[in-house]
Formats: C-alpha cells, structure tokens, sequence
C-alpha cells in the first residue's frame, strides 16, 4: 500500500518537475518572485485600506475604459506575464484570486513598462442576488488575469498606467 502510494506521489512529482523544465526560461525565472508576490499582494489586500490602494494602483479614470495600445514586444511580454502569474496561482496555499493576480501582473508589468488597465466590476447573482466583484487587468488586446470581464460585469472603477500621458489623448478627443 505504502509503495504504490509513494510511487504515485514520486510519478506525479517528477511529471510536474519535468512540466516545469519544459517552461520557458521567462518563467521558470518568475516562477519563485511571483509564488512571493502572490502572497504579498494577498497581505497587502487584507491590511490596507483601498483608498491608501488606489495610488499604488495607477491613474484613475473611474468609469471610464482606455485600453492601451502595445507594440509587438509589449504584447508578448503581457502574454507571459499572465501565463506565469495564472500558473503560479494554482500552487499557492493561500487562495489566490483575481485580485491578488492583477496586483502581482500590473507590477511586473510596471517594471517591463508594458501599459495596462486594471478594472474593477460588480454584478448581481442571478440564482442568490449577491453581489460578485471581480479585477481583470487586460494590456492591450491581452486578457493579463482575470479574462475579458468587460461585457460580464458592471464597471465601477479604473486605472491606467501611471506612464501613459493621458494629457495628450484627452486634448485629441476634445
């Protein structure tokens, strides 16, 4: 009994260890930062409040969406960054869900100078009528985490890159 199940935990073991050096070297070098960030982000949600948040966060719009545009290597790095961080989010002992995610994405795409937009939304349970939120953070045309919550969900707030001068797109559209 012993031996078959130490057998299946080794098999499942070297299947993941080998999953993992399969990975791009992206992320097999992200892999241990973002487990970390994770579980910042998670502390970081639980101890402050939002409105100490929201700076940290970007520009806000409101209600507003202005989804940046990427060039070609910004788009593929906003590809793996959201690979990993969905990824790595699977192997956290802590729950970690859309939240957390889009907090540890906008950093390290903050750090890559990718432009994002972070979204908050609320909608109503249809079976229970309780109220869900969720964050997405979408780069471009890329979902980053949290999928493409746009069309599910009512907007109620938000934020843009702190790099992207909104100035100039808003003096255009005037």
């Amino acid at each position: 009994m012993c031996g078959t199940l130490f057998t299946r935990l080794s098999s499942c073991l070297g299947k993941k260890i080998c999953s993992l050096f399969a990975k791009s070297a992206f992320f097999k070098i992200w892999f241990l930062p973002v487990w970390c960030l994770l579980g910042v982000s998670k502390v970081f949600i639980l101890r402050i409040k939002f409105f100490r948040m929201e700076k940290f966060l970007g520009r806000k719009l409101g209600e507003s969406v202005l989804v940046p545009l990427l060039d070609s290597k910004q788009k593929s790095r906003a590809i793996q960054v959201g690979h990993v961080v969905r990824v790595v989010s699977n192997y956290t002992p802590w729950k970690s869900n859309c939240f957390p995610q889009a907090l540890t994405a906008l950093l390290i795409l903050r750090l890559y100078r990718v432009p994002y937009l972070l979204s908050f939304g609320l909608r109503r349970c249809a079976s229970t009528g309780d109220c869900q939120a969720h964050v997405w953070l979408v780069a471009g045309p890329v979902c980053v985490t949290g999928g493409y919550g746009f069309s599910s969900y009512a907007m109620v707030g938000c934020y843009l890159s702190p790099h992207i001068n909104i100035d100039s797109i808003e003096s255009k559209n005037c």
